[in-house]
């Protein structure tokens, strides 16, 4: 195993959002996690990497299922490893505009009557914002744009 090479990360407080954009797989996970993944990039068992790091293999191994569940750890010759190894050697375009010309490509969408529904329903039980805000009192004021001063 070894972690995949096409994840991203976006920090939080007190946690770490994680994506594959090649699986289109997000989920949340501690700044240790992070780390493990960091250590973990090149092929290797959970013992291995246990030895490594001194850290215990019973954690490692209670970890595991769920990284691979979220390809974010990624066996050697699985399907996921050979699609990695196929988009390492043609894409050229960095990664900001892999993870956003992935996770938009066959995306799922609403029709215009269900979007619509939608913004009724939401209608019914989420606050409108005031269709106008006044400035506060001794608030700057701008000069009109339309005077051409």
């Amino acid at each position: 195993m070894r972690s995949s090479k096409t994840l991203v990360f976006y920090p939080g407080t007190n946690k770490v959002t994680a994506c594959n954009f090649l699986t289109r797989s997000v989920f949340e996970c501690s700044p240790e996690v992070v780390g493990l993944l960091a250590s973990w990039d090149e092929w290797a068992s959970t013992a291995e990497i246990a030895r490594a790091h001194g850290w215990s293999k019973a954690d490692l191994n209670a970890v595991v299922p769920q990284l691979l569940d979220f390809s974010a750890l990624i066996t050697a010759g699985s399907p996921l490893a050979e699609q990695e190894t196929q988009f390492s050697g043609q894409w050229n375009w960095g990664i900001p505009t892999a993870l956003m010309h992935f996770c938009v490509q066959d995306s799922e969408f609403m029709t215009t009557e269900q979007a619509e529904a939608r913004q009724v329903e939401r209608a019914g039980h989420v606050a409108q914002p005031d269709l106008l805000l006044k400035n506060a009192t001794g608030a700057i004021r701008l000069p009109n744009a339309l005077d051409g001063e």
